[in-house]
């Protein structure tokens, strides 16, 4: 698969505050290949509407599984560096959070399985 780009953390959504604000835990690091795209409409048909998507993350469940993750879940919060922010600042470019607001899962066979995250990026102080 071709990537542009890492995850270095996944936090999962464990719950909610008692505000009713969603509530996370706090991913170890990691290092997974992932490709990001901005999202367009026209190119995905997801047979619903999906509001304030802004990119589509592509990622090989192998990698997941070997980085010790498990699947990415709809509310989970995905750390990323793009690959030429990378390169640019080293370990220490520009880390972009998203949320995922929907997921595909794609059983093609063998190394081909992946998952396709939507995501909404967060704004990050």
């Amino acid at each position: 698969m071709i990537t542009n780009a890492v995850i270095i953390c996944i936090d999962r959504c464990i719950g909610s505050t008692a505000a009713g604000l969603p509530k996370f835990s706090t991913g170890k690091p990691i290092s997974i290949q992932c490709f990001i795209a901005p999202y367009s409409e026209a190119k995905y048909q997801l047979g619903q509407t999906v509001q304030n998507v802004t990119d589509t993350t592509f990622v090989r469940i192998d990698d997941l599984s070997a980085a010790g993750e498990a699947i990415v879940a709809d509310g989970d919060r995905v750390v990323s560096i793009l690959d030429i922010d990378a390169a640019a600042g080293g370990i220490g470019g520009v880390a972009r959070t998203f949320e995922v607001l929907t997921q595909r899962t794609h059983a093609m066979g063998s190394d081909l399985d992946h998952q396709e995250l939507f995501l909404r990026k967060v704004q990050t102080p």
